[in-house]
């Protein structure tokens, strides 16, 4: 993952509506859940929720499975792992420890 890509995951997040699917669905079952289903959890349209699901899918942090007449949206875990890996690296704060890490810092761009 670049700095483009994970730039572009911050701005799909850093809407709320956007946000609140996104926990949600990192909270739920990999079975996933439809579209109703999430719409009355984060109390929005349905057609307001469309819209904000296809935006998680443009950046890749959800994904969509059709069955029968339902579409099934859950998180996409290989980006989430990517996501895991790309603040490990970059970042030199230890989540786990609490404790700075102690790394000669890079030149930033």
């Amino acid at each position: 993952m670049n700095d483009s890509v994970f730039a572009d995951l911050l701005k799909a997040l850093a809407q709320e509506t956007r946000l609140k699917i996104f926990k949600l669905l990192t909270q739920t079952s990999e079975e996933g859940l439809p579209a109703g289903v999430i719409a009355a959890s984060v109390d929005a349209l349905p057609t307001l929720t469309s819209f904000h699901l296809k935006e998680l899918m443009r950046v890749g942090l959800v994904t969509k499975q059709i069955s029968g007449r339902h579409s099934i949206y859950r998180t996409d875990l290989r980006t989430m792992a990517r996501i895991e890996a790309y603040v490990s690296s970059h970042f030199a704060y230890s989540i786990a420890s609490g404790s700075v890490v102690a790394s000669k810092p890079e030149k930033v761009e």
